[in-house]
């Protein structure tokens, strides 16, 4: 184990080092320190009404309630129209139904016209 340790040492150093030994100076220009996630220096706050600004209290309060206004106004109205909906469908159907029990029984001369050929055809082969 230590030996590995001795032979990446002398391998590191033999990369910096030039053809003859001498130390090469890599040009790695001004260093910048990376900054730090904001994650670790600021904690992320639970929602709560603690952790709102008492500025901006009301104006998040107004945004609310006008939210919740809107919400329970546009719930209402979709469901009138669903309301509506059934009801024109009900009636529809109702008319619908109506109209094909009038075709159904309307008169016609069908019955008669058959059991005419029938007594006909009867006749003539008697």
């Amino acid at each position: 184990m230590k030996k590995a340790a001795e032979e990446e040492e002398e391998r590191k150093k033999a990369e910096n080092e030039g053809p003859e030994g001498e130390a090469v100076k890599k040009d790695e220009g001004p260093k910048v320190e990376r900054p730090e996630p904001a994650t670790e220096r600021v904690a992320p706050k639970d929602p709560s009404v603690a952790n709102i600004d008492n500025d901006f209290k009301p104006t998040v309060l107004k945004v609310w309630e006008e939210l919740s206004d809107t919400y329970k106004q546009q719930m209402k109205r979709v469901f009138r129209q669903v309301r509506i909906q059934r009801e024109r469908m009900t009636n529809n159907f109702d008319h619908l139904q109506k109209q094909y029990l009038d075709f159904i029984h309307r008169p016609d001369t069908k019955q008669e016209k058959l059991e005419q050929f029938i007594k006909d055809f009867n006749d003539f082969s008697d």
